[in-house]
């Protein structure tokens, strides 16, 4: 994130103020991170073909940023919302109790203001894009393809024919809450033409897409124009302590996550004097009633919308077989962060400004006793295995609640 803003101010005499960069956070891509390397007898390899991630996804991102700046135009801005309600069982199961689903879909329309023509749209929802899972071996951004196409060209049957008009233009998918962990897998989605999307297939990544997309482009039928929108930011640096031991041990030895580290001394043991830390950020963008919340991994929902019973869409909130269940008693109580963000129209992005794994509330933080980061505690704690520790939240909390009780020109 820093090197592609780096490369934007050199290409551009006069950069953008802010660049918020998210990760749609498909799981069929190259590597970026460098965890997924191979993976021999004695020491894991890194995962990132540096040639690749310098040209492809450095230098383009920085261009995109360049090109979008260049042709910008004056433009109206619309804003909807909507929800996918009882189909919000076909696209994301929540595989960790509580079962908390967001099925919000936002979006929003430009226009250009002289003609009218349609720029873009933007849609903002949560999932992991992993439909087609460990079957494919081709480079995709799984439903985020899917509804981007339905977005800018429309929704067709199988026999092309229309169902409903795309909204034109160019449509940029926003990440939302994953975590906790939010999934297509399991779930069977109905397609457009009355069938069942076979599991992870491209069938089921277009159905998936078109069920999201048509829900945003219904919500656009009643959306609203922002007039004269005050358009703000801001970001909030912030330092998570490293405290996942199987994270020390990639960070500081085997070089496979290269992060530069803060507050630590490799020629020294880690103590409390001498901990490692890595630098982030937690963002905040206002665009009038429009509020965007930039959180720097995976959200688990509810600490972005609470534990109403409803949210459970019709589940259970915990399995009674769960043999390490939440306690629900100990969750942490209203404003949740949505309602913190005070706008009319709140979004979350998730794997925004960076990746710093799993963001678990506090309460429900568990780990293995023998093995902990190594192995995961019984009842589905897996995210903690793939998180920075139990202080990131708090820590990432403190910092999003300072953003969040600022309004501009306060």
């Amino acid at each position: 994130v820093l090197k592609i803003r780096a490369r934007v101010a050199k290409k551009m005499p006069n950069p953008p103020d802010f660049i918020m960069v998210s990760s749609t956070h498909t799981h069929e891509a190259p590597d970026t991170l460098g965890q997924w390397g191979p993976r021999p007898v004695f020491l894991p390899e890194r995962g990132v073909d540096d040639v690749w991630f310098d040209q492809v996804v450095l230098e383009n991102a920085a261009q995109a940023v360049v090109d979008a700046a260049t042709s910008a135009k004056p433009a109206k801005v619309f804003a909807g919302q909507g929800h996918l309600g009882a189909r919000t069982r076909e696209t994301i199961r929540d595989s960790r109790d509580p079962q908390v689903i967001d099925d919000t879909v936002n979006v929003l329309r430009f226009t250009e203001k002289a003609t009218g023509d349609v720029i873009g749209t933007l849609v903002n929802w949560g999932n992991h894009p992993e439909v087609l899972s460990d079957v494919n071996n081709q480079a995709s951004s799984d439903f985020a393809w899917s509804i981007r196409e339905a977005m800018e060209k429309g929704v067709f049957n199988a026999q092309g024919q229309l169902l409903t008009p795309g909204a034109g233009g160019t449509c940029v998918y926003l990440q939302g809450k994953v975590g906790g962990l939010m999934t297509p897998l399991g779930v069977e989605t109905t397609t457009v033409d009355g069938t069942v999307g076979k599991q992870r297939s491209f069938a089921k990544t277009k159905a998936v897409g078109d069920l999201v997309a048509q829900t945003a482009l219904d919500a656009l039928g009643g959306a609203q124009e922002l007039t004269a929108p005050l358009l703000a930011f801001g970001h909030q640096p912030v330092m998570f302590r490293v405290e996942n031991t199987s994270f020390q041990l990639v960070f500081i030895n085997f070089s496979i996550l290269k992060r530069r580290l803060f507050d630590f001394d490799r020629m020294k043991v880690i103590s409390e004097t001498n901990f490692p830390k890595v630098q982030s950020e937690v963002s905040k963008i206002q665009l009038g009633p429009v509020r965007f919340l930039g959180v720097p991994g995976e959200l688990f929902p509810e600490l972005g919308i609470g534990y109403d019973a409803a949210f459970a869409f019709d589940r259970p909130q915990v399995s009674a077989t769960n043999p390490n269940p939440p306690d629900l008693t100990m969750a942490p109580g209203p404003p949740y962060l949505q309602e913190q963000l005070g706008g009319e129209l709140n979004m979350v992005v998730g794997l925004s400004g960076d990746e710093v794994g799993y963001l678990v509330p506090p309460y429900d933080y568990k780990l293995h006793p023998t093995e902990p980061f190594a192995e995961q505690a019984a009842g589905n704690h897996y995210e903690e295995t793939n998180s920075l520790g139990p202080s990131t939240v708090p820590t990432m909390m403190e910092a999003a609640q300072k953003l969040m009780s600022w309004e501009p020109g306060l």
